[in-house]
């Protein structure tokens, strides 16, 4: 994907890491079917693990239902449950 493994660039890795971003100082939620056979549900654990070590505002929904591309379908169960989150976490502008 980014034209080298890990073992190869580890500073380009860091650069794009998510955990190794942190902190983002906004609210984060992270979804994460325990289904999903592409990326592992540890790897969101990690993360928030490490993200409330800044103290961030950061919550993790896992379920058991839903693998890696079933939040991007509208029409799924995964899709409603994140847009629920949405409306209730929305804030008005």
């Amino acid at each position: 994907m980014l034209g080298s493994e890990l073992t190869d660039d580890d500073q380009k890795y860091r650069e794009i890491s998510p955990i190794d971003l942190l902190p983002f100082g906004i609210k984060q939620l992270i979804l994460h079917g325990t289904n999903d056979e592409e990326v592992k549900v540890v790897g969101s654990r990690k993360y928030v693990e490490k993200a409330l070590e800044y103290d961030e505002d950061i919550e993790l929904i896992e379920s058991g239902k839903f693998g890696h591309m079933d939040y991007l379908n509208p029409s799924s169960e995964a899709s409603k449950s994140l847009l629920n989150w949405l409306k209730v976490n929305a804030k008005d502008k």
